[in-house]
């Protein structure tokens, strides 16, 4: 797991499996995390309680792309900052 911290919210963790799967929980909350406006109307329309299962598939093409786009950057930083604390050792 990698913890992630963003500007006004809580801090949460990635999980990656050894398969190089993301955890589906992460997934969901940086599409929300990152969800702009127009996306986030969806949730307004719903019942309190069915929001969360919409964020188990993407929700919009602009969506998905931010968030693949951090994890990979987060995945990236994250090694990077690994391979400088060995190399450090």
């Amino acid at each position: 797991s990698i913890e992630v911290r963003m500007m006004r919210q809580r801090p949460f963790p990635i999980t990656i499996y050894a398969d190089g799967s993301v955890d589906a929980g992460s997934t969901a909350t940086l599409r929300y995390y990152l969800a702009n406006d127009e996306e986030l109307e969806v949730f307004r329309g719903l019942e309190e309680g069915q929001g969360l299962g919409i964020l188990a598939k993407p929700i919009s093409e602009r969506n998905e792309m931010d968030v693949t786009s951090f994890i990979a950057s987060t995945i990236a930083e994250a090694s990077d900052e690994a391979r400088d604390g060995a190399n450090d050792a």
